[in-house]
């Protein structure tokens, strides 16, 4: 599915909406976005959601592609387990360790380079 040059993949259902250079993507049929994505700049990007685990709240991975130039992405995750300690990954390295708001609500930004797949795996900390 595509909108607003971004282009967005999922074995599972999903809908989004875009605005501007925001992204709001819903997984299954749920109301609230799961995932929210701001690029600093106009440019197509390819997500892929490669394993999305709404159930347990434990498991997040989606890769991202921008083919037009670098860019500088906040991703807003929502739907988590409240006041919860996330390991972020970027290409299977550590990259950030976040806590979860009192919402279930988590925020990270990251850069990524031109024609690179840069794959991010959020998941409960140990």
């Amino acid at each position: 599915m595509s909108a607003n040059s971004f282009s967005v993949n999922s074995s599972e259902s999903f809908s989004m909406h875009t605005e501007d250079n925001r992204l709001l993507y819903f997984n299954r049929n749920n109301p609230t976005p799961s995932l929210t994505m701001s690029r600093n700049k106009q440019s197509d990007v390819l997500i892929k959601i490669l394993k999305w685990d709404s159930s347990n709240k434990e498991i997040m991975k989606w890769m991202v592609k921008s083919s037009s130039g670098s860019i500088t992405t906040d991703y807003d995750i929502s739907l988590l387990k409240a006041d919860c300690t996330y390991c972020i990954s970027k290409n299977g390295i550590k990259y950030s360790v976040e806590k979860s708001d009192s919402n279930g609500n988590l925020h990270f930004s990251c850069k990524s380079d031109s024609e690179k797949e840069d794959i991010f795996e959020l998941k409960k900390a140990e």
